[in-house]
């Protein structure tokens, strides 16, 4: 071998193993701004463990919980947090128990840091197998790190008590990350979908992802709009701020109706007009 050749794989074998010890990594040992808190240095590598897999980054994606958790809504668990739930790339290595013929494999993440320290917003992560969905070649690695969380979220909300398809729909705030996932979904389903916006911009943003119909919730008559388009009552609402909207949704929703809530950040315990709900 030449002695170029030579110190080319000497420094190659030399950086895999750097990397198998050490990545880069963004994190946080304290709480607050992200100006004030966000790292970016060396973390050690994940070791994998049994039904795991060690996949190489190439996206990560922040979530609203991501950045709460940061800003300090709740107690840190652990010293040294990396963040993100959501993110895509590439298997490199697989744990004891998974098939060996995932490596390589591009795939998608979901709930990378749920319970656990380390999240996606590094070079690597090992997480286990069935967290790592592969990945089509249609879909490109920044779109599939959004896909966890807010997808998921979207396709629970539409799908949990069955089919969609002739029903009527209503989505709350049709400009956000899970209600646009709610629409398609909703339209892929074979349901007629309403959503709620605040403004022009916004509603053309809902109509692009397939809202059939879209209503601006500061109007005064926004319930009676919802009734005349759903013919009487919504079959299903996916709703983002159930304490807030309830008063609404009380007044739109079709008899046997169901509130697939998924939030209520600005009421944390919401009051539920039971009677009215229950002699609707």
């Amino acid at each position: 071998m030449k002695i170029g050749s030579l110190v080319k794989t000497f420094f190659t074998l030399s950086t895999l193993n750097q990397r198998r010890f050490s990545m880069k990594a963004a994190f946080y040992t304290t709480q607050g701004p992200a100006a004030d808190s966000i790292q970016i240095g060396d973390q050690p590598t994940p070791k994998l463990t049994h039904g795991e897999v060690l996949v190489r980054l190439k996206s990560s994606g922040t979530n609203p919980s991501d950045v709460k958790s940061r800003a300090g809504s709740r107690p840190m668990s652990y010293p040294t947090i990396i963040p993100h739930s959501d993110g895509a790339g590439t298997i490199e290595a697989v744990g004891a128990g998974v098939d060996s013929s995932r490596v390589g494999q591009n795939v998608w993440l979901w709930n990378a840091q749920w319970q656990r320290p380390f999240g996606t917003a590094a070079e690597y992560i090992s997480i286990a197998s069935e967290q790592a969905v592969d990945l089509p070649n249609t879909t490109s690695f920044n779109e599939a790190a959004c896909l966890g969380i807010p997808a998921m979220t979207a396709y629970r909300c539409v799908f949990a008590d069955g089919p969609v398809e002739g029903k009527k729909i209503l989505v709350a705030g049709g400009a956000g990350s899970v209600a646009r996932y709610a629409i398609q979904m909703a339209k892929a389903g074979g349901a007629k979908v309403i959503t709620t916006i605040s403004s022009n911009e916004k509603a053309a943003y809902a109509r692009a992802a397939g809202a059939d119909h879209t209503v601006n919730y500061r109007d005064v008559n926004a319930a009676e709009q919802i009734l005349d388009l759903t013919d009487g009552g919504t079959h299903r609402a996916i709703e983002l701020e159930l304490g807030v909207n309830i008063k609404l949704l009380t007044e739109v929703m079709h008899p046997n109706g169901t509130i697939a809530a998924y939030g209520s950040a600005q009421s944390f315990t919401p009051e539920i007009p039971f009677i009215q709900m229950m002699f609707k």
